[in-house]
């Protein structure tokens, strides 16, 4: 199995599931950001939990379309350009900010319930046993990265592009993110002239 050990990758149906699920409990507002950061910006879950409200927000209070993160927030250690500039992300930076962020002196965008930053391994452990209670076997936080990564290829987007995007060193790790879609290499054999 070419996959194994690795998140899966989740269509946009199953995305809206984990969403719709998640807006039924008491951290919808947390899980819904943390999915849609993973999904439409493709951040991985210890660059979330690292993001710091003025990473997202401008001095006027919008949400950044475009982001400078600091390497240190980044694993290799690269600055790097995000984009939230997606209808969808934005609406849940925007509402987690006004209706569930506590007014705190803590920097960090994601705050506990006890008035602390979220850590990259609290988020995984959280996205992960919700997955399991909403029903799905191997998708985990990671999966919203990968989702995002073959949603661009996907929609005739260019690997090396995509490794941008990814903040990815090397072409060879970005190829492991793409998944193989059956569907998407009819597509691409069925489009040839």
């Amino acid at each position: 199995m070419a996959n194994k050990g690795r998140a899966r990758v989740l269509d946009r149906a199953i995305f809206d599931d984990f969403v719709e699920n998640s807006a039924k409990t008491n951290q919808g507002d947390l899980l819904t950001l943390v999915a849609c950061l993973g999904y439409y910006a493709g951040l991985r879950v210890g660059t979330i939990a690292a993001l710091e409200l003025d990473d997202v927000i401008d001095r006027q209070g919008n949400v950044k379309e475009t982001a400078h993160i600091d390497g240190s927030k980044m694993k290799g250690g690269k600055d790097y350009t995000a984009y939230f500039n997606h209808p969808r992300l934005v609406s849940a930076i925007s509402k987690y900010i006004s209706d569930s962020r506590r007014a705190t002196k803590v920097r960090n965008l994601l705050v506990t319930r006890k008035n602390t930053p979220y850590s990259a391994k609290s988020l995984s452990a959280l996205i992960e046993k919700k997955w399991k209670d909403y029903g799905y076997q191997g998708y985990s936080a990671h999966s919203f990265r990968r989702s995002y990564a073959s949603s661009i290829i996907e929609k005739g987007g260019d690997i090396t592009l995509l490794r941008t995007l990814m903040n990815h060193s090397s072409i060879t790790t970005t190829a492991i993110y793409v998944a193989n879609d059956p569907k998407t290499l009819q597509r691409m054999v069925a489009s040839l002239d």
